[in-house]
């Protein structure tokens, strides 16, 4: 999992973040609903709508109240290739392998 976006903690509780990603949520209240825990230790689940075409995951805050209600607290990814790459995407996710050697002699 790759986190995307955190809400910083110097804000407000109820002051927007310009940063933060789009909540896209569902006008009738469906949600994806994958799930994730951050660093912390906190569950989140995804609160975009269903079906949505990237495989970004975002979670506002709704009832917590560390911050506004519809505000995307945290953003998350199961893909290293980004939003827009994956399985939901046609876009092929490229991986780098580095591979570093060192003698086994002590000088």
């Amino acid at each position: 999992m790759l986190i995307t976006y955190s809400r910083p903690k110097d804000l407000n509780p109820q002051q927007l973040d310009p940063a933060a990603p789009a909540a896209d949520l569902d006008p009738a209240g469906y949600e994806c609903e994958a799930e994730t825990v951050d660093v912390l230790g906190t569950p989140w689940s995804c609160t975009r709508r269903r079906a949505h075409t990237d495989d970004e995951h975002r979670a506002v805050f709704g009832q917590l109240g560390d911050g506004p209600a519809e505000a995307v607290a945290i953003a998350w990814a199961y893909e290293h290739g980004g939003a827009g790459h994956g399985p939901a995407s046609p876009e092929p996710v490229h991986t780098i392998t580095v591979t570093v050697t060192s003698s086994t002699r002590a000088p």
